[in-house]
């Protein structure tokens, strides 16, 4: 079966030789020209990766490319210019899966290339976990990353499932913010980093309540605990 490719931004020279080295892998390489026209592909194509070239973060800025790297579909590749150590901290903090430099040979992206897609490939044949159903109005699927409430699907954002996730998980215990942030962005918060975490929480409690009820519990100056529904 061929493997599909979404490629923002890739120079023709580029373009051509990376094509060339993988021309034997039955691989589509598809290229698009805006964040916005990669979001209608990634609708309508089945995507296996997708490579972002960045030139600085002044010219594509963090907000461009954080919707793909927060919700990717895919494993993400990025090919860059000059990029501080911060900037490079920053892209995996938010989700890239890859970093290289664009000046590297094309054969070793086309071997990183090729290391992510078989990767996909193999954590697509892991052993699938099981989806946690709460009476007949909450499911929670794991391997799917899907949350459905009396049969609907709900439309949240990556990291609003992985603090549900988190939460079912947990239920029996209260979970401060801190500890939402350290489990689910994976380093030390401050003032600011714990804001993120409340305004995720409100936005997911509010997506949750559509049904009229509160499956997340605020316990005020001690954090969150999920409450499942009556059976």
């Amino acid at each position: 079966m061929k493997k599909h490719i979404l490629v923002l931004n890739m120079g023709g020279e580029l373009f051509q030789k990376l094509r060339c080295v993988l021309c034997g892998h039955r691989i589509n390489i598809h290229p698009v020209m805006s964040i916005s026209e990669m979001a209608m592909e990634l609708f309508t194509l089945p995507c296996d990766l997708i490579i972002l070239v960045l030139t600085h973060f002044a010219i594509t800025p963090l907000e461009d490319i954080q919707p793909i790297l927060c919700d990717r579909p895919a494993p993400v590749l990025i090919l860059h210019a000059e990029l501080s150590v911060d900037e490079k901290v920053c892209l995996y903090q938010m989700g890239a899966s890859a970093l290289l430099q664009k000046t590297i040979p094309v054969e070793i992206c086309a071997a990183q290339v090729l290391a992510l897609i078989r990767l996909r490939a193999e954590t697509d044949n892991w052993p699938k976990q099981c989806p946690l159903v709460f009476g007949t109005e909450l499911t929670i699927d794991p391997s799917c990353r899907i949350v459905k409430v009396n049969d609907e699907v709900l439309k949240i954002t990556k990291k609003e499932f992985d603090l549900l996730l988190c939460l079912v998980r947990n239920r029996k215990q209260v979970l401060s913010v801190e500890q939402l942030y350290e489990e689910i962005w994976g380093d030390e918060p401050d003032e600011k980093k714990l804001k993120t975490v409340k305004s995720h929480i409100y936005t997911l409690r509010k997506k949750l309540s559509s049904t009229g009820k509160d499956y997340i519990q605020n316990s005020w100056g001690t954090g969150y605990r999920f409450i499942p529904p009556q059976s």
